[in-house]
């Protein structure tokens, strides 16, 4: 497989401590949860042996990155990948990163399907707490939404607010 897509290069186990550290930070300030560096580096460590990290930036200074991996969910043995993460750093959004490292996903899943075979989905989800929504709209420009996190003993500022839809043709909206 390419060694790079674009600015996107693929990143390998040597890059373990400099992913690491750019998903500790990415996480750090739009995670659900509190982040742990131990987990978060064996998760990296996973990514990087059994599926494929994509950078943008210096092997010492990432700017951007993905990591995606082979999974299943709980009810099936069919397998999905699944964005472990995906981020850019504060320095560097607006820079179109984000759309980079979308192309390099759409590379990736493209170039794993088989031919006259079932697709293997591609999940990729949002659950973050900082800029929500745009991150679902950039999102959702590049594929469809499937499905949807809901959560109770979410803080405030981790709730997605959608606009209210105008309730059209009800009696309380009729002139009378």
């Amino acid at each position: 497989m390419s060694q790079s897509v674009g600015d996107v290069w693929r990143a390998r186990e040597r890059h373990l401590g400099a992913i690491s550290d750019f998903v500790m930070d990415n996480l750090g300030e739009g995670a659900i949860q509190e982040v742990d560096h131990e987990r978060v580096l064996g998760m990296v460590g996973s990514v990087l042996a059994d599926g494929i990290v994509g950078a943008i930036g210096t092997a010492d200074s990432i700017e951007a990155s993905i990591g995606v991996m082979l999974d299943h969910l709980s009810y099936t043995t069919q397998p999905h990948f699944r964005v472990r993460w995906f981020g850019v750093r504060k320095e560097w959004r607006g820079s179109g990163h984000a759309a980079k490292l979308m192309n390099f996903a759409r590379w990736f899943y493209q170039s794993v399907q088989t031919e006259g075979g079932a697709p293997v989905p591609f999940l990729f989800e949002v659950p973050v707490n900082a800029r929500v929504m745009g991150k679902i709209g950039m999102v959702h420009h590049e594929a469809p939404q499937v499905g949807a996190i809901f959560a109770w003993g979410a803080p405030q500022e981790m709730q997605v607010v959608y606009p209210r839809r105008q309730q059209r043709g009800r009696r309380h909206d009729m002139a009378s």
